[in-house]
């Protein structure tokens, strides 16, 4: 016989009891969190490692092709692929102001904290709730609900560029 907890992949399990629940509707309920959470945190990481790539060659590779322009301007190549040149520099420039890759990666590092805290506490608070009052429990589900909805708005709030006005 299957049961509610099985839904979680052996893949990647989480430290949350779902056991520790006997009602369905809040063992369903804290499946939603844990799913919520798994997406949230797939989301963090694939960002993360995204940033995490992009940032060091964008550091790395805007001054050193900024000097390589300026030896080629001496004159070793004609005007027109210079300009080229510089034109690929002021894009890469532009894309590295735009999206701030350093700073989304310390950002999604930080969700990433939160995330994996916001599951530790989850499953602490479960074991250690009072579960024979259902009403307590039902709060700590909305409570650890509305976190997570907050760490997922933080996400939302701080992936995207900014626009500068």
């Amino acid at each position: 016989m299957s049961t509610s907890s099985d839904k979680l992949t052996d893949k990647n399990p989480s430290p949350i009891d779902v056991d520790l629940l006997t009602d369905e509707p809040s063992r369903m309920f804290l499946l939603d969190l844990i799913e919520r959470h798994r997406y949230h945190t797939k989301l963090a990481r694939d960002l993360n490692g995204l940033y995490k790539r992009i940032g060091p060659f964008l550091m790395i590779f805007i001054p050193v092709y900024s000097a390589f322009i300026y030896f080629l301007a001496t004159g070793v190549i004609e005007t027109l692929y210079v300009s080229i040149l510089a034109l690929i520099l002021t894009v890469a420039t532009i894309l590295n102001s735009t999206l701030k890759p350093d700073e989304k990666f310390v950002t999604s590092s930080n969700v990433l904290i939160k995330l994996k805290d916001w599951e530790a506490d989850m499953a602490l608070s479960l074991a250690e709730v009072d579960r024979t009052h259902p009403e307590l429990v039902k709060e700590l589900l909305r409570k650890k609900s509305n976190e997570l909805s907050e760490i997922g708005s933080s996400m939302a709030r701080t992936y995207l560029p900014v626009k500068n006005t």
